[in-house]
Parts: C-alpha cells; sequence; structure tokens
C-alpha cells in the first residue's frame, strides 16, 4: 500500500482514552518484515523467550498496512522491530512518524532493522527518528537480539508505568477537585465511586456504605448501610445488599478491622476509612472489576484514598456545623435560625393562617442554680414531649431561645389561658435523690402570624418575644396577642429618649473584663463591655439597651462614643504593657456602613497610641448572613492592623466556603457551650470541633463564660488557647483595671 494513501487516512487518538492499568500476561513485539524467511527466523529465535518473568509474544506483519492494524488492534506492544524497507524505500522511515503521530504510540520502542545500511544511515537516523536502535540484519545473532529486546522490554515498562501514573494522578487530582466542593455525605460518595471507576475501569461497579465500630454481622442493618450504589447494581439494591453479606466481603472487612489497612484481593478491592473518633463511624468502599487491580494502580488507589479521606473529615465537619447552625443539640429539635426559616418560608408562600406559641420556662436561671443544668434540660425535654403529644407531626417546634420553645402552628387550634394551662399545667421532672417534687413552671404566648408589607420573619419573632416580655413583667402566665401591646411599646419609646439623652451627654461606661492564656494564666488584654446606669440609679441591662440603640438608629452614636472612650483607657494600658490586647464589640449596621468604618479609622489613628492593639468583635450570625456585605470593611480594618475576632462562634450559621474566606484571627466560643461542656458528651465534642476547625484555618480560639477550675482544665485538654470568665476575673471599672494589670506585673 502507499504510504501517503496510508497517511491520508486519518486515525482516532487515544490521547483522551482513559488509562489501562491492567498488566498484560504477555510482552508483546510486532515484527514488520516483508521478508518471509527473516521474518520465520525471528519467530524462531524468540520461541519460549522470557522477560522479567513473563513470555514474548510475538505478533508479525508484512506490510506497512498490516502493521498499522495490529498497533491499532494492540495497544501493549513493548516491542516494534521494524524493517527501513518495505513497499518502498522509505516506507520504514514515514512509519515512524506515522506510529508516533499518527497513532500517537509513544510508549513502544523502535528498534529498526535494515539489510541495505547505505538507503538510510545510522547516526541520520537516531539523531532525527524517535527511535531506540538501529541493527543490521547480517550482524544480529539470536542473544544480542534477545538482550536488545531485553533492555527495550525494560525501558517500555517504565516509560508506560510513568505515563499511567501521569494520568493517574491527573484523574486523581481533577476528582479530588469535584470531591472539595461536596459537603453531602451522598453526593461526596456518588464522586467516590465515579472517581474510582474512571481510574480502575470498574465495570462491575462499586458500593460505599457506612457502619458502627461494633462491625457487620447482621444481616438486617445491611440496608441501612448503603449509601451509595454504582454501576450495574446502581438499579438493583438487593444485587448490593446480596454482595454485602457474602462471606467474601466479610473475609476481607474482618482483615481490614484488624489491620486498619485497604485490602486488594483479586477482582474486589476494599476500602477502609475509619471516621469513627470523630463522627462514630467507619466508611468502606466496595470496588467490584473483571480484572485484578495492578501494582502501580493499588499505588494509585492509596493515593487517592488520602484526598478521600481528608473529603471525608471536611464533610463531617460541614455536617455537624449544619447540624449546630439548625438544631438544638439538648433536644434534637430545630432551632431559633430554622423557625425562622420556616416562617420566611410560610411568609413567602403568603400561608397566613399559622399562629406562633411560645413557652418559656420559668425562673431557669434559678433552677439551673439551684438543681443544675441537667434539671433545667429535663424541664424543656418534658415540655417539648407534652407538645408532640398535644399537637399533630406537622408542627414546626423549635428552641426559640434557652429557656423558651416556640410552636408554629395552624390557627384553627383555639389556644386560651384555659386550654394551654391543660397542656402544661401538671408538668413535673423526674425525682432525684436531692430533690423533691417540683412543678415545672411555664409562661406562654400566642402570636399570630400576620403577613405585614417588609416585616421579617426575625422582626415577626422579636414582636411575639416582646409579648413574652411584658408577660413576664405583668407576672402573668398566659398572654395572648392584643392591639394594646402598642401601648407598651411606648415604654420603649421613653427609654429610647433616655438613651439619646446619655449619649448626648457621655454618661454611657465601659467596664473591662480581663483574657487570659488558659495554659499558664497569663494576661493577654481586655474586653470592652458597655454599661449604663441610669440618672435614678437603676442598671439597664446591656443587651436590653444596646437592642433598643440598634432599632432607634442610635447605635452609630453609641460605639462612636464607646470606643472614644476605650481609646483613652487604651493609652493607660499601653503605657504599662503595649502587648496587651484591647476587644470592642461593632454591630452589623456599623460594620455595613463604609463612612463609620472609615471614621473609626481616623478616631483610632488621631488617638496617638502606640500601636494598635485592637480586636474587633462580630457576632457569627451577622458575619455569616451579611458575609459579602461587611467582607470588605473587616479586610479595611485588618489593614490598618485591627483585629477581627468571630463571637458567639457556634451557635450561629456557618458556611465553611464563607468562613475559609472571612478576614478573620480568632474565633469565640459561645458561653452557652462552655457552661455545658462537663454535662452534656455531645457539647465537648462540638467543642473539640470547633477547636480542630479553628486550628485548621489557623485562628485562634478563646473561650468566654469560663466560670469553674473544671470548665478551664478540660479546655485546656481540647487545645483551647484562650479564655474569659468569672472564673479569671469580673468586669471591672478602668480604675480597677489598671490596678489589676499593675498587681499580676508584681
Amino acid at each position: 500500500m502507499d504510504i501517503k494513501a496510508l497517511n491520508d487516512f486519518k486515525l482516532r487518538s487515544d490521547e483522551s482514552a482513559p488509562p489501562d492499568f491492567q498488566e498484560s500476561a504477555t510482552w508483546k513485539i510486532l515484527s514488520i518484515e516483508d521478508n518471509n524467511q527473516y521474518q520465520s527466523s525471528l519467530v524462531f529465535t524468540l520461541r519460549g523467550f522470557h522477560v522479567l518473568g513473563k513470555p514474548v509474544e510475538l505478533l508479525t506483519a508484512q506490510s506497512i498496512l498490516e502493521a498499522t492494524e495490529k498497533l491499532r488492534s494492540h495497544k501493549d506492544i513493548a516491542v516494534i522491530l521494524l524493517d527501513i524497507v518495505m513497499e518502498e524505500d522509505d516506507s520504514g522511515i514515514k512509519f515512524i512518524q506515522t506510529i508516533r503521530e499518527q497513532l500517537n504510540n509513544q510508549e513502544s520502542r523502535i528498534i529498526v532493522l535494515t539489510g541495505q545500511p547505505g538507503m538510510a544511515p545510522r547516526d541520520d537516523l537516531l539523531q532525527s527518528f524517535d527511535i531506540d536502535d538501529y541493527c543490521e540484519k547480517s550482524q544480529i545473532t539470536g542473544a544480542y537480539l534477545k538482550s536488545i529486546i531485553t533492555a527495550n522490554v525494560r525501558n517500555f515498562d517504565q516509560i508506560r508505568k510513568l505515563n499511567q501514573a501521569r494520568l493517574g494522578l491527573q484523574i486523581i487530582i481533577n476528582n479530588t477537585q469535584n470531591l472539595s466542593r461536596l459537603n453531602k455525605i451522598d453526593s461526596f460518595s456518588d464522586q467516590v465511586l465515579e472517581g474510582i471507576s474512571e481510574l480502575c475501569h470498574a465495570t462491575d461497579g462499586g458500593i460505599v456504605c457506612v457502619q458502627k465500630p461494633s462491625g457487620v454481622n447482621e444481616n438486617k442493618d445491611v440496608e441501612k448501610r448503603i449509601i451509595a450504589i454504582s454501576g450495574p447494581m446502581k438499579n438493583s439494591p438487593e444485587a448490593a445488599r446480596s454482595i454485602l453479606i457474602e462471606k467474601e466481603f466479610q473475609q476481607m472487612l474482618e482483615r481490614a478491622e484488624a489491620t486498619g489497612q485497604h485490602q486488594f484481593d483479586g477482582q474486589r478491592t476494599l476500602l477502609y476509612f475509619d471516621d469513627s473518633q470523630l463522627n462514630g463511624n467507619i466508611y468502606i468502599v466496595l470496588v467490584l472489576s473483571r480484572t485484578p487491580i495492578s501494582e502501580t494502580l493499588a499505588t494509585l488507589l492509596q493515593v487517592y484514598c488520602e484526598n478521600i479521606k481528608s473529603g471525608l473529615v471536611n464533610v463531617t465537619l460541614f455536617e455537624h456545623l449544619q447540624h449546630l447552625a439548625y438544631r438544638d443539640s439538648d433536644l434534637n429539635i430545630f432551632n431559633r435560625n430554622q423557625l425562622e426559616q420556616e416562617i420566611s418560608l410560610m411568609l413567602a408562600t403568603k400561608n397566613t393562617t399559622m399562629q406562633l406559641l411560645l413557652v418559656q420556662l420559668k425562673s431557669y436561671d434559678e433552677v439551673k442554680s439551684v438543681f443544675g443544668y441537667a434539671m433545667v434540660i429535663d424541664s424543656l425535654k418534658l415540655i417539648k414531649e407534652r407538645i408532640e403529644h398535644t399537637f399533630s407531626d406537622n408542627v414546626c417546634v423549635a428552641r426559640a431561645s434557652r429557656s423558651v420553645i416556640a410552636v408554629l402552628l395552624p390557627s384553627h387550634h383555639t389556644l386560651t389561658s384555659e386550654t394551654v394551662d391543660n397542656i402544661f399545667g401538671r408538668l413535673y421532672p423526674n425525682k432525684t435523690n436531692n430533690c423533691t417534687e417540683r412543678r415545672i413552671g411555664v409562661r406562654t404566648v400566642v402570636y399570630p402570624i400576620v403577613d405585614e408589607k417588609g416585616k421579617t420573619a426575625d422582626q415577626h419573632l422579636s414582636d411575639a418575644e416582646l409579648h413574652l416580655e411584658v408577660a413576664k413583667n405583668k407576672n402573668l402566665n398566659f398572654y395572648p396577642f392584643i392591639s394594646e401591646l402598642r401601648g407598651e411599646v411606648k415604654k420603649q419609646l421613653l427609654l429610647v429618649d433616655e438613651l439619646k439623652e446619655a449619649i448626648a451627654h457621655r454618661q454611657l461606661d465601659v467596664a473591662y473584663q480581663p483574657k487570659f492564656r488558659i495554659d499558664n494564666l497569663e494576661l493577654i488584654g481586655f474586653e470592652a463591655l458597655a454599661r449604663w446606669q441610669k440618672d435614678n440609679g437603676e442598671w439597664v441591662r446591656p443587651d436590653y439597651f444596646i437592642s433598643i440603640a440598634e432599632k432607634a438608629g442610635l447605635i452609630e452614636s453609641l460605639d462612636t462614643l464607646i470606643f472614644d472612650k476605650i481609646c483613652t483607657f487604651n493609652k493607660q494600658l499601653q503605657n504599662i504593657d503595649s502587648t496587651l490586647l484591647l476587644a470592642f464589640n461593632l454591630s452589623i449596621q456599623d460594620l455595613k456602613e463604609d463612612s463609620f468604618i472609615s471614621g473609626l479609622i481616623q478616631r483610632y489613628q488621631s488617638a496617638s497610641l502606640s500601636n494598635n492593639n485592637f480586636i474587633v468583635e462580630v457576632t457569627e450570625t451577622q458575619a455569616m448572613q451579611n458575609f459579602s456585605v461587611i467582607e470588605t470593611n473587616l479586610i479595611k480594618l485588618r489593614q490598618h492592623g485591627f483585629k477581627v475576632s468571630i463571637d458567639d462562634f457556634g451557635t450561629g450559621y456557618s458556611s465553611l466556603s464563607h468562613l475559609a474566606r472571612l478576614p478573620a484571627d480568632i474565633l469565640k466560643i459561645d458561653r452557652v457551650f462552655v457552661n455545658e461542656i462537663n454535662q452534656q458528651s455531645d457539647t465537648l465534642f462540638l467543642i473539640d470541633t470547633i477547636i480542630r476547625l479553628g486550628k485548621h484555618l489557623k485562628l485562634e480560639v478563646l473561650a468566654e463564660g469560663i466560670e469553674t477550675e473544671e470548665q478551664r482544665s478540660t479546655l485546656a485538654d481540647l487545645g483551647c488557647e484562650l479564655g474569659q470568665g468569672y472564673w479569671y476575673a469580673k468586669p471591672m471599672t478602668p480604675e480597677n483595671a489598671i490596678a489589676f494589670i499593675k498587681s499580676k506585673q508584681q
């Protein structure tokens, strides 16, 4: 066949084909020779010849066209013995280019054989073409032929394994990138199977299942363990379940449990991921293939498994944070975030036939102080159980705050003082050896959800809580919604006027609570806390007047006043110890305003401080819900030397992608978790998760609300670096804070 006609024939490129990691049982040698007698001598010489423990299989072709078909049919030819003069004088030379360029075969080693060395000089050919050796037929002996074939088979084997590794690693990189974008175990497992199938050519599919460390011994548990299925079994779960109870699988699993290692057993591969310390689960991936796993592929799978293991950790952390963001771990019901979402959904669908029932545990702090936190939780659980028993399953039950359970239910439920008393009137916590029978006291409010233009779910919930506050002030157990409550709000307006006057006359004060290193009790700084005492001597709770300031548009003026006062204190602080840090809180409204942030930076610069030792604290919920809005201003603050602390971490909504991008330096564990650290194992696990997450993101972790040595010791054991709370010191006046520093230096 004319070589030009062959070159015009477009051959399919294998560049995009998946790598074949299966090892051939023989070394294939292709002899391209138009001399039948010489061809026969080659066949005779190589008969029974072995290289690296495998036999040589000789393929023959008597034309360039036949050779082309052999190369297309056999992708694993190790060595090509090419007669340089075939149909035409330069057919062999041109075919070298065809092999490398059109057939895209870069792996097969080419040995040129010629009986006419003058047609293509050795040196010219070796320099101009991708060949491995040049031999004159008259000088080749059987021993020499075997030696050059052995050498080139070794080269082929090494090149092929390198290419397999390169392509395999590219598959691993691509699939790892896909895994990193997933945060649900189901979709993560599907992607794992997809990646392994691409890597292994697992034509018979795979299974991902989960089990507890106790093992898989009961067939009835198999269905619950399966997370994902691929391949032919995807539409036949029964086939997957039957494989998981086979003796062969059980034996592989027992070996994996005993050694903690992945198992490669012929056509079955079991990948074993022990995640029990993080979430109490062991994940198992079973891969089914019709051909055994090669050594190269087993090595690549080990690499891929390390990426899978890291991905599992991230998925587990994300799911725990999601659980933390939307569920209350003590009562195993929705939390405030999810409640607001349910109300928002109801408003979006114009469903205004719902009402909100708030049930508050009376004397929360007193019960906790006298009987312990466990009694508080037992009481709230009884309230929750009574709600679930009374109302149908389609109501939304959530913990709106530490002492309040909210129920979102249809308006056709008639709730009066009598009906509510019948529901909650006879609640008694479980008796213990240390306490007598005590009736659980509750306070309830019924609030209709009415779609008012521009009113958000948070505002509806706040209005309902306002009713609850009024009921508490009036010492009422039941308080229905009444329009007259607007009059009660007027009382708040009077307080707004008083607050405005207090800000104008700079009558608010600042208290300073020390912060310490947990391990050695070294003083590291203070947190500035706003305080307001009215002219009549009455103290107003900070959370109350700050909330009023935010609603009344006074928050910028309030925060500016507080910042000026702490700048004055900071001068004294730096004169004594310039290494001490000073934290202060900014509201989300402040962080949204570019002008406020610019003004704050100018005030800092005008204060002529020796260095910027300020820490800006912003709550987790506000930071995450307004991420895109405040990110720029947080970056600007950090550029001017301010550090950023995420306050109350663990009680809000955290997106891992946002948290990783958020310009922050410190995570502050909320006091709610610290209070429960030695009472609830789930809380201990969540705190450990937050600390590990902080370290992974290279953030310092501070725990607030430390009140006992036991809490401090537990936090230290978990690796928490910083702490504050009454166990160390209470908030103090500026004068006392300065004296406190000096006493520490003595």
